[in-house]
């Protein structure tokens, strides 16, 4: 209702209110008194009007609070959430007009953040600048930690959203305006107990809780109190680096390493510590993670003759762990006259590679143009020298351990290679991949195995279906229930008579074994150990 619409309401009103009575009045007063006083007439006017005046003033009152009340409600009540982390973690709250009603700190550093700015009434975007640049005077982001985490609580789910865009939009024009390269990562978050609950005990907000708990699930070496004391920059490293795949995060930018020495460098103490030449170094991996209340560098490395793990201080470069672990093998390189003697033993002569792929070559019965040898290393097994002889033939896997000094086959073990596939025209003498049972390992070598595979009749017209060795790895991770893995191992075996896949992979700072039957794909072994 506009303002001449209410004005003449209430004229209307007195109007009705204020009916002619003077006359008869001024009749009752002539037969008491016999005298008639007449009133003044402004006397008359004026008390009116206080009494007009009064029943509009109650009248504009109940009319206008009809109105006031529901703006007063639509003003003070939290229509959403905006949380802001960087360590210090700040929530704000603000009315669906986007005008602050309130700013909490929930931390020691957020404290020092609003310090004695009121920002009640000011506008969402006033005061998000405000607040981050407190943040960059007082060094909280920086070119060396430049992540931030906006997340939004709001009652419609696609406001929220809106909003988380436009929010974390407007973040990282304000990093730019201040020359810094930014990683803003923003979120949406709905109501969530459990995630209340741990964001109280740890005095975070729910975004940042929401955030550790995703890489707590993927990555079970770390714990929430282990990780909860961390910067939104050490956290948005660690996912970056372990592989975690955050979801239903927004993010622009990455997280920047400048405080820290660096791969190349952590790689190059891990060497020197371990006194080994980085021209030898085998199979390196290095990532950063969060151990013992300082993030580090862990390296894994391998020369032919020893496995290490290193880890490294990623500030001062300084090694905070170290292992290592005697391989006591070496690979031999060689012509087919090698004789070479390993060092531990310079009195020994060996027989060489070559003579060795003869021999194992020659147990097997086949011939070496029809084979693929994928490995020859020279190991010591129960303290004796040997071969370690791994080859490819006609749809089987071979794996022959010879004697390194006397040519004689210590172990040997053959497997249908799952990964091969006979034509349909194949013999029918020959077997069709995959098969049963290898052949069990004869020792001493002069003893020939009496078991032959078991398999299918011909007659019976099919042979036993197995599952793929990858329908196998997806078995396991699912069960495992994780997303990638590495040192990635799989065979297939037999166990009482049940052809099984053997499967062995590391993840998330754990090592899997898994037996999977390779007919029904059931989980029938697995263990799980710290690696």
């Amino acid at each position: 209702m506009d303002k001449r619409r209410l004005e003449n309401k209430i004229s209307s009103a007195c109007d009705g209110l204020a009916p002619d009575i003077l006359a008869s009045v001024l009749s009752d007063c002539k037969e008491k008194e016999g005298k008639v006083i007449m009133l003044n007439e402004k006397k008359k006017k004026a008390s009116f009007v206080k009494y007009v005046a009064g029943i509009a003033a109650a009248l504009a009152i109940l009319l206008g609070g009809a109105m006031g009340v529901g703006a007063y409600t639509a003003n003070k009540t939290v229509n959403s959430r905006i949380m802001l982390d960087v360590n210090p973690s700040i929530e704000i709250s603000v009315n669906k007009n986007e005008k602050v009603l309130g700013v909490t700190p929930l931390n020691a550093d957020a404290k020092k953040i609003v310090g004695t700015m009121d920002f009640s009434g000011s506008s969402l975007d006033v005061t998000l600048n405000a607040l981050i640049g407190s943040m960059l005077r007082n060094g909280y982001i920086s070119e060396a930690a430049n992540s931030i985490l906006v997340t939004v609580d709001s009652k419609d789910l696609a406001t929220g959203q809106e909003l988380q865009s436009r929010l974390m939009g407007e973040i990282n024009s304000i990093l730019e305006s201040s020359k810094m390269t930014g990683a803003v990562l923003a979120q949406t978050v709905t109501e969530d107990s459990g995630i209340k609950q741990l964001a109280e005990q740890y005095a975070i907000t729910e975004g940042k809780a929401k955030l550790i708990n995703q890489i707590v699930s993927q990555n079970p070496i770390h714990t929430f109190e282990e990780l909860a004391p961390l910067t939104i920059n050490e956290l948005n490293l660690l996912s970056e680096s372990g592989n975690v795949k955050l979801e239903n995060i927004a993010s622009v930018g990455r997280a920047s390493d400048s405080s820290y020495i660096g791969e190349a460098a952590a790689k190059s103490a891990a060497y020197k510590h371990a006194g080994v030449d980085e021209t030898s170094v085998k199979l390196v991996k290095c990532v950063l993670d969060w151990e013992d209340g300082a993030m580090v560098y862990e390296i894994e490395f391998f020369t032919d003759d020893c496995e290490y793990d290193c880890d490294i201080n990623a500030k001062t470069g300084a090694v905070v762990k170290y292992e290592k672990e005697q391989r006591r093998r070496q690979v031999i390189i060689s012509t087919p006259e090698n004789t070479q003697t390993p060092a531990s033993n310079p009195a020994t002569s060996y027989i060489g590679e070559a003579a060795a792929k003869s021999a194992a070559l020659s147990h097997a019965g086949v011939s070496e143009s029809s084979v693929k040898f994928v490995k020859c290393e020279f190991d010591y097994e129960n303290g004796v020298a040997v071969y370690d002889i791994d080859f490819y033939s006609d749809g089987y896997e071979y794996d022959y351990h010879i004697n390194a000094t006397t040519g004689e086959v210590v172990k040997h073990s053959k497997e249908t290679d799952d990964d091969y596939y006979r034509p349909s025209t194949a013999p029918a003498d020959k077997p069709v991949a995959p098969v049963s049972k290898p052949e069990t390992p004869a020792n001493p070598p002069a003893e020939q195995p009496t078991e032959t595979p078991t398999e299918k009749p011909a007659s019976s017209g099919s042979q036993t279906s197995y599952i793929s060795a990858s329908d196998a790895k997806s078995v396991a991770m699912s069960h495992a229930g994780v997303s990638s893995v590495y040192d990635y191992d799989c065979e297939l075996d037999y166990e009482n008579g049940v052809a099984i896949y053997e499967i062995s992979f590391d993840s998330g700072g754990y090592e899997y074994d898994y037996d999977i039957n390779a007919v029904t794909g059931a989980v029938i072994r697995y263990e799980k150990d710290r690696d």
